[in-house]
């Protein structure tokens, strides 16, 4: 919906009103339909100055020459009550002052219950009841909240600044802090504007890159600078800050004859998806023909008016093209029907480009959802997507493993390590089956989920990095990062504590961020039905064997779409869009990677080992080992480096379409 940002001189240095607007307007495309800001005495003894532009501030300042110390900024997708939702928001005597991104889809039933309580509004917007709902109940309004949201609400009673994010962490939060100084914002883009921070890489997020792929919460790629991790807030004084996890709701599984969930299943998607279909501009879904995307369409045409589909095709590439699948599901229910058709060379010339948006290390399908997203913002400006089924549903091979593991350790060690690991290290092909097989034989749960998502091992990212590199860095324990959100779960079985922390570990800081991000960047905000709170309470109180019967994944949610959707469609061959990454790194991504390193300031001078880096292209493109992963890993890093370290713009970076040849 919006983008965010605020300055606290906690030390009572007055905010320059040129930074907090350049923050602010750094973020224009997650907001291009409205900009605000205000100045304030965290003091307490000079009035809110709310202004829009530095001219208005300039003249605001010509009355009121006090300086104040805190600023928050605000730019503005109009999507709920378009005429007085403007923000910087404040309640009536401007004792709170709120700058949110998102959406609450629950709003009107939380007005309804505060105004039962005696609070009046002055706008239809859910911002409002934020404030509202904050003065009721103070920090536990949080647990009365479905949406998806990022905000930050200064209370001036209490002189301190309270932030949090969404549940699920659908939309983002970053921060950095000194002493004296407290810095948030929506996007890393708008933090670094600040010449107060420090431009320095944070080691420990590039080795917990190779052991994820992706740099999990609180750590970005800036040393200092923090993402705020889903399901947690923050209070911020002039002493310092507390972090704290506000929703650690852990599921008790339930036994119920397999009829009536699927009737209570069929049920709150359907309310999960109308809930988020709440708009006052029009709204459409990105279709990819698959099970969770067409669930979502189906019941989108039965509740309202006729929804525009978007299906992206990849021309010459069939084995990850939608269109065919898209279009049927369209046809299916007469949708508004959308396509647009892009080749490699499209894909491979926007990598670079694609990190200045992210500004994470996220998977390399994100380049698909810059250019739906792109697509759909020609006719919405909401756009409903299928994210998160997979995660709950159990819907990715590793959930098989996990069901089923348990069989290959009762195996004799001797066996397995004898006789079964060899024939599986000799196989060609996946570092990720070999890696998958070999996790199996780890009995502690926390050390086998981190052997199942690591890019390299422990080994391979010493041989990586060059010696003293880590010297004086703290380096983050990934077991300690599982154990945290594990922490609650030992009732559960292994899949189910599996799933638990996919929905709260690698969806937030990987999938959901780069849907926010690459959809945010298009002016379009994307949501996710199937994360829905009150869908996937229920969804995770379901036992394993709803999820996953057999070899069949999503077994109850393929249950209940029969009533949506035929057959063909539900139990059709999952495609997953996965790019041909391990052809390319035997290509024109090698010769991009090493043209990065050999830039002035490249983390091969000071980090990784060039010689390394170039046994890894070579054992890649002969094909010994696919090491797409890790490869793809080092060029993420070293892009987001150079564009956030170093400070190069994109157009300053190395040239990757000349790489690319007529054939590619």
């Amino acid at each position: 919906m919006c983008g965010i940002c605020g300055i606290w001189w906690r030390d009572g240095a007055p905010v320059d009103p040129g930074l907090l607007v350049r923050m602010r307007d750094t973020m224009a495309h997650r907001g291009p339909d409205g900009a605000g800001c205000v100045l304030l005495d965290a003091a307490g003894s000079a009035p809110a100055v709310p202004f829009r532009t530095l001219d208005e501030r300039a003249h605001a300042r010509g009355l009121d020459p006090t300086p104040h110390s805190l600023g928050l900024g605000h730019r503005r997708l109009s999507i709920i009550d378009l005429a007085t939702g403007d923000q910087p928001m404040t309640n009536e005597d401007g004792s709170l002052w709120i700058v949110f991104n998102g959406e609450i889809y629950n709003y009107r039933e939380l007005r309804a219950e505060l105004q039962a309580c005696g609070h009046t509004f002055r706008t239809q917007s859910d911002t409002e009841v934020i404030l509202h709902a904050y003065e009721q109940y103070g920090e536990d309004c949080l647990m009365r909240l479905n949406g998806i949201f990022a905000f930050a609400l200064w209370d001036a009673r209490q002189h301190r600044l309270f932030l949090a994010r969404d549940h699920f962490g659908v939309k983002p939060l970053y921060y950095w802090e000194d002493p004296c100084r407290f810095i948030f914002a929506s996007e890393l883009k708008a933090i670094i504007q600040s010449n107060t921070i420090r431009r320095e890489i944070c080691l420990p997020a590039i080795d917990l890159a190779f052991r994820f792929g992706f740099i999990p919460s609180p750590l970005t790629i800036l040393a200092g600078v923090r993402k705020l991790a889903p399901g947690h807030c923050m209070v911020v004084t002039s002493k310092g800050i507390i972090v704290r996890r506000y929703w650690a709701v852990v599921p008790v599984l339930q036994v119920r004859c397999e009829a009536e969930l699927i009737t209570e299943l069929r049920s709150r998607i359907q309310t999960a998806v109308e809930r988020q279909m709440m708009s006052d501009v029009p709204l459409g879904l990105m279709l990819s023909g698959g099970l969770d995307s067409s669930i979502v369409a189906a019941v989108m045409s039965q509740a309202g008016p006729t929804p525009h589909t978007f299906t992206i095709g990849v021309r010459g590439v069939p084995e990850i093209d939608e269109l065919s699948r898209g279009r049927r599901v369209a046809t299916l229910f007469a949708t508004n029907h959308h396509e647009m058709v892009v080749d490699l060379r499209d894909y491979i010339s926007f990598l670079p480009a694609s990190f200045w948006h992210l500004e994470e290390l996220c998977t390399p399908s994100s380049v698909q959802m810059h250019f739906i997203s792109h697509l759909a913002q020609r006719f919405v400006k909401v756009a409903l997507t299928g994210q998160g089924s997979d995660e709950a549903f159990a819907g990715y091979s590793r959930h098989l493993g996990e069901r089923y593991g348990w069989l290959y350790r009762i195996l004799p060690e001797g066996l397995r390590e004898q006789v079964i690991a060899p024939v599986v290290a000799r196989l060609p092909g996946s570092q990720e089956l070999k890696r998958a097989v070999s996790a199996l034989g780890i009995s502690d749960i926390t050390a086998r989920f981190e052997h199942i998502y690591q890019v390299l091992s422990w080994e391979q990212r010493g041989s990586l990095c060059e010696p003293g590199a880590w010297d004086g860095a703290i380096r983050s324990s990934a077991a300690d990062l599982i154990a945290y959100w594990l922490d609650g779960t030992r009732h559960l079985d292994t899949l189910s504590q599996m799933m638990f922390l996919d929905a709260r570990f690698s969806l937030s800081d990987n999938l959901l961020m780069f849907g926010d991000k690459m959809a945010m960047a298009a002016s379009v905000e994307a949501r996710v039905p199937m994360l829905d709170l009150d869908l996937m309470a229920f969804v995770e109180s379901l036992p394993p064997s709803m999820k996953l019967r057999g070899f069949s994944h999503k077994y109850l949610l393929k249950k209940a779409a029969e009533t949506w959707l035929p057959k063909s469609v539900i139990y059709a061959r999952k495609i997953g869009f996965d790019l041909p990454m391990r052809q390319w790194f035997a290509g024109p991504l090698a010769e991009y990677l090493l043209d990065l390193f050999k830039l002035d300031r490249s983390l091969s001078r000071t980090v990784f080992r060039e010689s390394e880096v170039v046994g890894l292209i070579a054992r890649h493109r002969d094909d010994h080992e696919d090491l797409w992963r890790p490869l793809y890993t080092l060029m993420g890093l070293e892009i987001l480096h150079q564009l956030f370290v170093v400070g190069l713009s994109v157009q300053e970076l190395p040239m990757l379409t000349k790489r690319w040849g007529d054939d590619g």
